[in-house]
């Protein structure tokens, strides 16, 4: 496998000189960007991934991100946004290993704007989770709570960048629903625990994380996300990777990122007493905040295949200086305001050949999709008929969906139906949210199928028309139906046997869920006519 580094004294307040053509066969991992905007621009300009921005812009887009956040415009904000607007970008692969946002740099809206502007054209970007991006998407969650961006733990100059995105909003300059709008379009889609690369004979996996970590770092965040840990071949630990990512992106889609960051374990990261025990019991937490060596397990070759390791956040790796082990913080003041000089820093940056498995299986998955959504299945009509399913049935109906949903969005994006992908994202997005907070925490079970239903409406017309989605759709509708059927019938005879009201979100167990339909069933042998009173 190729894997190198690039490493050169550089000004990222300057336009680069030498311009490297991008390659898409390659891609480019940059350590912590320390919530510098410009740190990131200035890697797209000199790894060739821009095509057509001059050094008078690149200069323009300099003097607003040095402007205080008390200071800017909204003139310069239009000017930003107009520079970037007008980027082209070649085709290409970037990961960010973390500290992208909620720290030391300007303002977290020009970084936002540039990874929009990524996504808008399809470039392949992962964002590996960090201490300081976590803060970022504590701050969104509680934002209702805490009527602002506000990050939980750090503070000052530490998430500076994140305060001062505040400060635009405060100032009226932009809005909270553009921050969220972004966050869920083109930032949290792009999130990962961890990741990876293979060889093409995948004799080779290179594992990136923010933080140090090792194999059996892995396993302990395989048990955490309730995954399979298998480790026999590249290709399996690949496969356990991409599990642990999946389930990863449902705490990101609920909005419940939060729920895997104990506090105690947060202030332990942030005061350096996040020690080898806490690693094992807080492996997420540990991902981003992890300093320690001794613990992790960082073979160079395990079960014939050969393993790298490459991650930021801690510049003192005793193994830097092997083969095996690229520290991307390792001199990395470059973007870091206390820091970093006018006069510049060590740009660096590692390289390496691209292979994944989750865009062989998402063609794969597709082709599935395309092939028992063209036609419905018996399985699916009967899901239809709302009085023969069970909650059980339901709840696999929908999972299924959203499922198929979010492996369409991937494979339109990826064959440049941006606009088709864009409305089956949102639409996931909307479904979930409704699930989770309308239904799941607020038990409206009115609202959830409303809110539903005119998210399907809005996305119908840019969605149909692409084979599968008709009956998708279709199937979707029948399952949020289905829901509120079973939740008033279960409600009214839970309500009836105790006199409580019935959460299903809280039925945790097969006891639970077995006894949620027995009263079902007898609620609607008491009740017949109540199962159809309530749609």
């Amino acid at each position: 496998m190729t894997h190198s580094i690039i490493q050169e004294e550089v000004n990222i307040f300057q336009f680069p000189k030498d311009i490297h053509p991008a390659d898409p066969d390659f891609e480019i991992t940059i350590g912590d960007l320390h919530g510098n905007a410009m740190k990131l621009m200035f890697m797209l300009v000199k790894q060739g991934i821009t095509s057509n921005l001059n050094d008078k812009d690149y200069a323009q887009l300099v003097t607003i991100y040095e402007k205080s956040a008390e200071r800017l415009t909204k003139t310069d904000l239009n000017e930003f946004n107009r520079i970037i607007n007008g980027i082209k970008f070649n085709k290409a692969a970037i990961r960010l290993i973390g500290d992208e946002l909620a720290d030391r740099g300007s303002n977290d809206y020009f970084t936002l704007r540039i990874l929009q502007k990524l996504r808008e054209q399809q470039v392949s970007v992962e964002i590996l989770m960090s201490n300081h991006s976590v803060e970022f998407l504590q701050a969104c969650e509680m934002h209702q709570e805490n009527k602002a961006f506000k990050a939980p733990l750090l503070k000052h100059d530490h998430a500076r960048s994140l305060e001062n995105m505040q400060t635009l909003i405060e100032r009226k300059l932009i809005t909270p629903k553009e921050v969220f709008e972004i966050t869920d379009s083109a930032y949290k889609p792009s999130l990962k625990v961890i990741s990876y690369t293979l060889s093409e004979d995948d004799s080779e996996i290179v594992i990136f994380s923010h933080a140090p970590i090792g194999l059996n770092t892995i396993a302990d965040l395989a048990q955490q996300f309730g995954v399979n840990y298998e480790d026999s071949t590249a290709v399996e630990l690949a496969k356990t990777i991409d599990n642990i990512n999946r389930k990863f992106q449902d705490y990101a889609r609920r909005n419940t990122i939060g729920k895997l960051c104990p506090a105690e374990a947060m202030y332990k990261g942030y005061s350096d007493t996040f020690f080898s025990s806490d690693l094992k019991a807080y492996p997420f937490v540990g991902v981003m905040w992890n300093r320690g060596y001794v613990a992790i397990e960082r073979p160079a070759e395990h079960n014939g295949y050969k393993l790298v390791y490459a991650h930021g956040h801690d510049s003192h790796d005793p193994l830097q200086n092997e083969a095996y082990v690229h520290n991307l913080d390792f001199l990395n003041t470059l973007g870091r305001p206390e820091l970093w000089h006018r006069e510049g820093g060590t740009y660096r940056v590692l390289q390496t050949n691209r292979k994944q498995l989750l865009a062989e299986e998402l063609t794969a998955r597709s082709a599935a999709i395309e092939n028992t959504s063209s036609s419905p299945t018996e399985e699916q009509e009967s899901l239809l008929q709302i009085q023969a399913a069970t909650l059980g049935e339901l709840k696999e109906s929908f999972e299924s969906q959203m499922d198929a949903i979010a492996t369409k969005a991937a494979i339109l994006r990826q064959d440049g139906h941006d606009d088709a992908a864009n409305a089956a994202a949102l639409l996931h997005q909307k479904v979930m949210q409704s699930y989770g907070e309308t239904l799941g925490k607020r038990g409206n079970v009115k609202l959830f199928k409303q809110e539903c239903q005119d998210a399907i409406a809005e996305s119908r017309s840019a969605l149909e028309n692409h084979r599968g989605f008709k009956l998708i759709l279709r199937y979707l509708a029948a399952t949020i139906t289905g829901f509120g059927v079973l939740f008033v019938a279960a409600d009214l005879g839970y309500k009836f046997a105790t006199g409580k009201h019935f959460s299903f979100f809280q039925t945790k167990t097969a006891q639970m869920l077995s006894t949620l339909e027995q009263t079902l069933e007898q609620a609607t042998k008491e009740h017949p006519s109540e199962q159809t009173t309530h749609p």
